[in-house]
Order: C-alpha cells, then structure tokens, then sequence
C-alpha cells in the first residue's frame, strides 16, 4: 500500500481521487488507510487494481 500511496502523491491525488477510482470504498476509508493515519486496511485486490491505475495516470503523464 505504500507503493499506491507514493503513485498517489506523484499525481497529486487524495482521498477523494482514490475514492473515485474504486466504488468499493468511500473516501473516509481512504482516509482511515492512509499511510500517517492507518487505521483500515483495503483488500490486496482493490489495492492492487488502484496500484495499476495510479500507474497508467503516471504512464499518461509522461
């Protein structure tokens, strides 16, 4: 989950970015997962799917 979050910081993202790339959950569980405030964690699977997303946006950016 670090790898996602790293991704997500290169991008800009946040919470709510994150929360809009998986229905499955809601910004406040995004929140709660963050690395400074963990306090849930998601699925290996959705972890996983954002990961690989996160990492097309960067592909695209280039």
């Amino acid at each position: 989950m670090t790898k996602m979050w790293a991704l997500a910081e290169q991008l800009g993202y946040g919470d709510a970015e994150i929360a809009e790339l998986t229905p499955k959950y809601g910004r406040i569980d995004w929140q709660l997962a963050h690395t400074d405030n963990f306090q849930f964690q998601p699925s290996d699977v959705v972890i996983a799917q954002v990961t690989d997303q996160l990492e097309k946006d960067l592909e695209a950016r280039a």
